[in-house]
């Protein structure tokens, strides 16, 4: 199990990885694993969000403790979602 952070960032992956990284607090540091374009970003985390609410660890962050596989399946389902919708 790992503690995962799924979202679009203001600014690059990397950036964003760091900032969190140098947190207080933070007991190792953040790594981007995979990123892709969504036309919607904001609607796509949001589905992802809804999906991973068993996962959360605390309601009022953006942290999951899940294997990566079972995130990557949620995402992959909810990008899919995303793309019929919109068609």
């Amino acid at each position: 199990m790992h503690t995962l952070l799924f979202g679009p960032g203001q600014r690059n992956d990397i950036t964003h990885a760091w900032e969190l990284s140098s947190a207080t607090g933070v007991p190792d540091a953040f790594i981007v694993v995979k990123h892709r374009k969504h036309e919607d970003p904001e609607a796509l985390e949001k589905g992802v969000h809804a999906m991973l609410s068993p996962y959360r660890l605390n309601e009022g962050r953006k942290f999951f403790r899940l294997k990566y596989s079972d995130l990557e399946a949620t995402i992959e389902m909810e990008f899919a979602r995303s793309e019929r919708h919109r068609s």
